[in-house]
């Protein structure tokens, strides 16, 4: 058919098209997430809040943790979780941006409970869970090293000026085994990310070549 090159090559031309005005779209910084599991994620934070503070109240007397801060953040949390059910969001962006916002608070209080505990074990292990709960989440690269630069910044001057110890020592170098880790997977799930949808840009380019033919 005589008309058949022209279609190919206008298929082809919107093909190229969008995916040029796909190459210009700026990276999120937040995967999407669903309202439930946004729900599901604040309700397993106050759960989890409120029994370690049982067990640190009980067990462990001499750790260092604000009541006003950690009850505020509770509160905060628990807001946000009621607004879910309240407030109908439009879009994911807006999930996004509360939970990013959501994922700082939260990760500020536990640096910040790293060094009132002068690396306590278990303040450790509250950081680094926190680490790797928002490798879920986080979909930027960069912001993921930003924040990593800025964790080790703060750690590192609280390294130096405390008195030199083996708790300080190794629970600063758990920390940043862990910040390497959780990039190393977080660099490994968005490369696999990536080739998925290149694999369904290819499947949809010929997709509409054909549909055209």
């Amino acid at each position: 058919m005589p008309h058949f090159p022209y279609l190919y090559c206008s298929a082809t031309s919107k093909a190229v098209s969008a995916e040029k005005i796909e190459k210009k779209k700026p990276v999120p910084v937040t995967l999407g997430q669903s309202v439930n599991l946004v729900r599901l994620i604040a309700a397993i934070f106050i759960i989890g809040s409120c029994t370690l503070q049982l067990i640190y109240n009980n067990y462990l007397p001499d750790f260092k943790d604000p009541q006003v801060s950690r009850w505020s953040l509770n509160i905060i949390v628990t807001l946000f979780f009621i607004s879910t059910f309240v407030i109908k969001y439009n879009s994911h962006k807006q999930l996004d941006y509360i939970s990013m916002a959501l994922y700082a608070i939260i990760q500020t209080y536990t640096i910040f409970l790293v060094l009132i505990n002068h690396f306590n074990p278990f303040s450790v292990i509250l950081l680094i869970l926190v680490m790797g709960g928002g490798t879920v989440i986080i979909t930027n690269l960069f912001f993921y090293w930003v924040q990593s630069c800025i964790i080790i910044v703060l750690l590192a001057i609280q390294f130096v000026s405390s008195e030199f110890n083996g708790t300080l020592m190794i629970g600063f170098f758990n920390i940043l085994v862990s910040i390497g880790i959780f990039g190393a997977v977080l660099f490994i799930r968005l490369r696999m990310m990536k080739e998925v949808s290149f694999s369904n840009s290819l499947l949809k380019k010929s997709t509409t070549v054909f549909s055209y033919c």
